[in-house]
């Protein structure tokens, strides 16, 4: 999926929220497809808008999967999240909200549709997905291609860091880490000397 951004204005060094969700509104439909063709998946979706988020779910829905919409006013919020937690909704969209506090080490599939300049919100938002769990080896991102970022999808793999507690996402497969961002635990940065860079390392809490 490819999107431009050319008419996508900055607020605070960071895409404005307003005019992303103009950008990345036509293509919903084209996204829902491809999230019905994972649903056997924990799918945690980042937007830039609530009510793209809430219109997300929808379409979702009306492709026959179990999913809903969490905001800061929801009042229901912790029933939804447990929902999400025990599988009963297999799809979670969510508007920024989830990015930090939150953990849930099954979801492994994050669609990112919330663009952003800053690294460190993009680890935040990938890492809700790199959460180590039984059973769980990798997790499959879902993300966009747009001028001056370089996101990617495809399957990525959890290799467990021995003595850290944490993992290397990296592509399936491949011999080395994909960079996504830097690294998410800089004082456990000395354990990880002989590992393979670049890479994202991602805590288990």
């Amino acid at each position: 999926l490819e999107i431009d951004l050319d008419d996508v204005g900055t607020t605070a060094g960071d895409y404005n929220a307003k005019d992303l969700g103009h950008a990345i509104e036509p293509y919903l439909e084209r996204i829902a497809d491809v999230v019905a063709d994972h649903r056997h998946r924990k799918i945690l979706a980042f937007l830039p808008l609530v009510s793209l988020s809430r219109d997300f779910a929808a379409l979702c829905c009306k492709r026959g999967l179990r999913a809903e919409h969490v905001d800061g006013t929801s009042e229901d919020r912790r029933d939804i999240l447990a929902r999400f937690g025990r599988g009963q909704t297999s799809v979670l969209a969510n508007a920024m909200l989830l990015t930090e506090g939150y953990d849930e080490p099954s979801i492994d599939c994050v669609v990112c549709l919330r663009p952003t300049k800053v690294r460190a919100l993009y680890s935040q938002i990938v890492g809700r997905g790199t959460r180590l769990a039984a059973g769980k080896d990798h997790l499959l991102l879902l993300g966009y291609r747009c001028n001056d970022l370089h996101e990617r999808d495809g399957e990525l793999e959890l290799v467990r860091v021995e003595g850290t507690g944490l993992g290397i996402l990296r592509e399936a497969g491949a011999a080395k880490g994909i960079s996504i961002s830097f690294s998410t635990a800089p004082r456990a940065a000395r354990s990880l000397a002989a590992a393979p860079s670049p890479m994202l390392l991602v805590t288990k809490a």
